[in-house]
């Protein structure tokens, strides 16, 4: 096993400034690599490190120290993980309390048997997140990143982060958390897949609980071989959740399924205003979410179709609220091919839009479109 500190193994506190270290894993070794110390106190400030683990290894890489307390600030690190390797990198440290992330360049190592990327902490408490850059590895197993921490507590901040994808078996994208509780509120975050068997897309987190709020979002799929799934904000949304005004693209694979808030809300949790625009294959769209509660509430959002976008289905168009933008498919609503029937047989009457070739959107529960409905 090789532990390795690029200042101390003890703390820096204070005012003290970790140096701009190099630091290197031993391949096939167990690597527990920090930037700068194993904890941080007062306002001392982490150096701007250079990380890579070792080859074929098992690797735990923090840019900074193991502990981030007060308002001690992280370095701007760049962090490699191992190739061949079992790589955990954290931008700053594992528990950031009160303390400030940097913005770090995070990538997973390629031909990896996993890479746990988190571009701040495993736990962030009343911490701010930096501006993370957050890349997967390539022909990787599973790429599992994390714009800001496991946990973000609040009243936490995420900072605003770049997410994308690796190549490989499976992509698991987090603009901020899989868990956002309290007062915690997400960064304004970019997510974007990368070209895998299957790939899931969240704005913000896995769950978001208490009165936690989502950040203004832009997610876009990239290629996947089979399922890709976009949302919002999270997965859950409880309690008081808000989701942010996020926008969604869908990915040039065989189909995606995307959500503009959550797969699921209950309490009052309510969602964004959000776009959601429609990838090469055969989308499902969800402005909100898959199911919700009486107690809910639904954003204003605009579902967008470009050439080529394959049979669409939009599941949950509200009429009054949502509306559908057809770009340069169509320009008017007089000359919109529309018929109605019952397409899924549930025995409320669908609309479907028929355009070019074998494209079309169709616009389940609603069986009298209207101009309004439209932007054009």
């Amino acid at each position: 096993m090789a532990e390795i500190y690029g200042d101390t193994n003890g703390s820096l506190s204070g005012i003290s400034v970790g140096g701009d270290q190099t630091l290197v894993g031993v391949n096939n070794e167990a690597n527990f690599i920090h930037g700068d110390a194993w904890e941080q106190y007062n306002t001392s400030r982490g150096g701007n490190d250079r990380i890579f683990g070792g080859f074929g290894a098992s690797n735990a890489l923090y840019g900074d120290s193991r502990y981030l307390f007060d308002t001690s600030i992280g370095g701007n690190d760049t962090i490699v993980g191992g190739a061949g390797s079992q790589n955990r990198i954290f931008g700053d440290a594992d528990l950031m309390i009160a303390g400030v992330g940097g913005a770090d360049l995070l990538v997973g190592g390629a031909g990896a048997v996993s890479n746990f990327i988190v571009g701040d902490a495993g736990i962030s408490s009343a911490g701010q997140g930096g501006r993370d850059t957050l890349y997967g590895g390539l022909n990787s197993a599973d790429n599992f990143l994390i714009g800001d921490a496991y946990e973000l507590n609040g009243p936490s901040r995420g900072g605003g982060d770049l997410v994308v994808g690796g190549t490989g078996g499976s992509n698991a994208l987090f603009g901020d958390a899989v868990w956002m509780t309290s007062e915690a509120v997400g960064g304004n975050d970019t997510v974007m897949g990368g070209s895998s068997a299957t790939e899931a897309l969240r704005g913000d987190a896995a769950e978001m609980f208490d009165s936690a709020r989502g950040g203004d979002d832009r997610l876009v799929g990239g290629f996947t071989t089979t399922k890709s799934e976009l949302i919002g904000d999270a997965v859950f949304m409880y309690a008081d959740a808000v989701g942010g005004n996020d926008t969604l693209v869908g990915g040039s694979g065989s189909g995606s399924y995307l959500y503009g808030d959550a797969w699921d809300m209950t309490g009052a949790a309510a969602g964004g205003d959000d776009r959601l625009v429609s990838g090469r294959g055969d989308d499902h769209m969800w402005g909100d979410a898959a199911t919700m509660t009486a107690t809910n509430t639904g954003g204003r959002d605009v579902f967008a179709f470009g050439r080529n976008n394959g049979a669409d289905v939009i599941e949950d168009f509200q009429q009054g609220t949502d509306r559908i933008d057809l770009g340069v498919q169509a320009t008017r609503f007089n000359r919109l091919d529309i018929t109605v029937s019952d397409v899924d047989s549930d025995g409320s009457l669908d609309s479907v839009i028929h355009l070019s070739g074998n494209n079309s959107i169709t616009v389940l529960g609603v069986s009298s479109l209207a101009r309004n409905d439209f932007i054009f």
